[in-house]
């Protein structure tokens, strides 16, 4: 089942849009790859304007675990450190002002949303884990995309792999805008 995917750049945010957003985007509004990305500024643009028309952001615990996994493990790809073992990394003082960033950027974001939980408690796991074990699912995007679907939630994300859920999806990622038109 196709998803719907709708170009973020020009879609007019209105106040009943319920949307979640993923982490691959909060990592541009927010993150390590926010400074000077065209990704970047096109989602921190349609973030502005999601502000502004009052839209319904959500945010559950998965997404929020990807963002600080994803920014600490980028923040480590980047620095002098990048070769030490990551959990080392972790515990070190150099990680301290990396982890007060994350914090700081994860509140930002957290500020602006109603958390939601994922529902796991009525997702069918055994079909998600017969799907994950195809090799073309991954998991917390499944869990994500059932998400959506029981909360009538859009998701803005930049991941191509969910033009597979039959979703509506806000995205500037033209694989992702063309997958879904043909």
């Amino acid at each position: 089942m196709t998803s719907k995917a709708l170009d973020i750049r020009s879609h007019n945010f209105q106040g009943d849009d319920r949307l979640l957003i993923d982490a691959n985007v909060w990592l541009r509004v927010y993150g390590p790859l926010a400074p000077g990305g065209s990704y970047s500024a096109i989602y921190s643009k349609a973030h502005r304007k999601m502000r502004m028309a009052n839209c319904a952001i959500f945010m559950d615990i998965i997404v929020l675990s990807e963002f600080i996994n994803a920014f600490a493990r980028m923040e480590f790809r980047q620095g002098p450190q990048a070769a030490s073992d990551f959990k080392t990394f972790r515990k070190s003082v150099a990680f301290e002002l990396i982890a007060k960033e994350i914090g700081i950027n994860a509140k930002k974001i957290v500020t602006q949303c109603q958390c939601v939980e994922s529902g796991f408690e009525d997702i069918d796991a055994s079909a998600l884990l017969t799907d994950f074990q195809s090799g073309q699912h991954d998991f917390n995007d499944q869990v994500i995309a059932e998400l959506c679907r029981a909360r009538g939630l859009k998701l803005v994300t930049h991941d191509a792999d969910f033009q597979k859920y039959g979703l509506t999806v806000l995205t500037a990622n033209d694989d992702l805008l063309n997958a879904c038109q043909s």
